[in-house]
């Protein structure tokens, strides 16, 4: 049973990936600023931040970059990660609320090597679009910027998960934002900083949403 299992999980596993990579090559792709993208992808010190329901397009947009992101340690964690792999991402196992003190110090050395670290800040288990503290301590301890992105494609499938889970279609058209850096230079910055982290990912998101309407 267990070798049934384990096979089963490797085929889901593939169908995945190759479906990711199917959905991204037959698609057209429309950056508002397309020079950011360019920019973000190169190795660096950089903090990258969108919402939890958005992780399927990005896994392949950064498919050349290597980052390193934190993926919870819940049942489906490793499925996720093997996902991650085969788009040169490195998963840090673990979330910045569990585990919290060995997953910052592994996003810390990677932001020390030069490795961007991408967060979902309403992951792993939400509330859906609510900043949890993780990544603000991150930048603060790193002295990173943050950017934050979001996307939305013509035709998407909207799962009823915490998240609103959004799955696009093949043949489609992807609109992709990003926002400007946010600094924080020390923790009485922390509050205000988490607000204005907040307003940016809500207003690129809407952005993206109201792009195909």
């Amino acid at each position: 049973m267990k070798l049934i299992k384990f096979l089963f999980i490797k085929i889901v596993e593939y169908f995945f990936v190759t479906y990711i990579k199917f959905v991204g090559l037959t698609s057209r792709l429309i950056i508002k600023q397309p020079e950011l993208l360019k920019k973000y992808s190169k190795k660096q010190k950089i903090l990258m931040a969108f919402w939890h329901n958005r992780i399927f397009y990005f896994l392949y947009l950064f498919r050349k970059t290597l980052i390193a992101t934190p993926i919870s340690q819940h049942k489906d964690g490793e499925f996720i990660a093997n996902i991650a792999k085969k788009f040169k991402i490195i998963p840090i196992r673990g979330s910045t609320t569990r585990g919290g003190v060995k997953v910052l110090r592994k996003m810390l050395d990677s932001l020390n090597q030069s490795v961007p670290v991408s967060i979902t800040p309403d992951g792993p288990r939400g509330p859906k679009y609510e900043i949890q503290p993780g990544i603000l301590y991150v930048a603060l301890k790193s002295k990173t910027p943050i950017i934050a992105g979001s996307w939305y494609a013509k035709h998407v499938k909207i799962f009823s998960s915490w998240d609103n889970f959004i799955l696009p279609l093949p043949f489609n058209t992807f609109y992709v934002v990003f926002s400007k850096p946010i600094y924080i230079e020390s923790e009485t910055e922390l509050e205000e900083k988490k607000k204005i982290l907040k307003d940016k990912m809500d207003r690129i998101t809407n952005e993206t949403e109201q792009y195909f309407k």
